[in-house]
């Protein structure tokens, strides 16, 4: 099937810089696009900071819509659909027009008749972790309604309960308690059937200041340069959850590999973005979420 490169790529600049709004679901910020892109070959960029270090060195434009185009272009056309395909699947249930008109020139509906190919490290997109995110918020605020059933449950049964929820949500994956993870055994991991890791969570009962900046150090201790999401869940066995949520948010950029603090999704849990120790560049991106479940 033979496909018009320059007027898809039209299209799909069209969709995803979503008339400038970075806000709206569909918009592609240039670290978007690259983490999208990146896991299907090596042919890709792998870093947004050192490609565009690398264009403005060589006085090369660094307006997305330039280089998005000089990325797609520049890798083998099987390449090239898997890329799309990617960003198809990153929008996940965004629909529109003009998105269903571009995956018709991939494809009857946009579907799977062209099989992209195998990425070389596959990724979690940043739409699949925050539906991973979500069962995990889900989870915990079910948990708390239920003061009879975690009163009997102590940090390993609520992680037990948490990941028997997670197990059957995502195809390709498997969900494990307890295992192996580069410097020891990681609560919650969501591997694919490759055998990559797409995903890691660390549980722990809050135990103030110190108690969290460890966790957080044990938690990037299970990371390789490969995984770039994983979560924080802190169970909070106070009365006062007011407090405690307002000195998570002080204390976690006290972290000495903390480089930015994203979105408050709610009120329990919030986004941050740390660097992993000897690879400033890399971004790992951990979710704070606080459970409370008062004794």
């Amino acid at each position: 099937m033979a496909i018009h490169w320059e007027e898809a790529y039209y299209r799909l600049f069209d969709i995803i810089e979503a008339g400038g709004n970075r806000e709206a679901p569909e918009y592609f910020s240039g670290p978007r696009f690259i983490n999208t892109l990146k896991g299907i070959s090596y042919n890709f960029p792998q870093n947004y900071t050192k490609y565009i270090q690398m264009r403005s060195n060589k006085k090369l434009p660094t307006s997305r819509k330039v280089y998005y185009q000089e990325i797609l272009e520049g890798v083998p056309q099987q390449e090239r659909v898997a890329a799309y395909k990617a960003i198809f699947r990153e929008l996940g249930t965004f629909t529109s027009r003009e998105l269903m008109e571009l995956k018709k020139m991939f494809g009857e509906a946009g579907d799977e008749l062209i099989r992209p190919v195998v990425p070389v490290d596959p990724m979690m997109s940043d739409n699949t972790y925050q539906q991973i995110l979500k069962r995990l918020r889900d989870a915990i605020t079910n948990l708390e309604t239920k003061p009879d059933l975690y009163r009997l449950m102590g940090e390993e049964q609520i992680r037990d309960y948490i990941t028997g929820i997670l197990e059957p949500a995502f195809e390709h994956t498997t969900v494990t308690r307890e295992s192996f993870n580069k410097a020891g055994r990681t609560d919650i991991l969501v591997r694919h059937t490759s055998g990559n890791n797409l995903f890691v969570a660390e549980c722990k009962i809050w135990a103030g200041k110190a108690g969290m900046l460890a966790a957080i150090t044990q938690l990037m201790g299970y990371l390789t340069y490969r995984d770039s999401k994983a979560a924080l869940l802190l169970f909070v066995d106070r009365d006062d959850i007011d407090t405690v949520l307002q000195r998570i948010a002080e204390y976690v950029s006290e972290h000495p590999q903390y480089k930015s603090r994203g979105a408050v999704t709610e009120r329990n849990s919030s986004a941050h973005v740390f660097s992993l120790p000897g690879n400033p560049d890399g971004d790992i991106h951990i979710e704070i979420i606080v459970g409370h479940f008062p004794r």
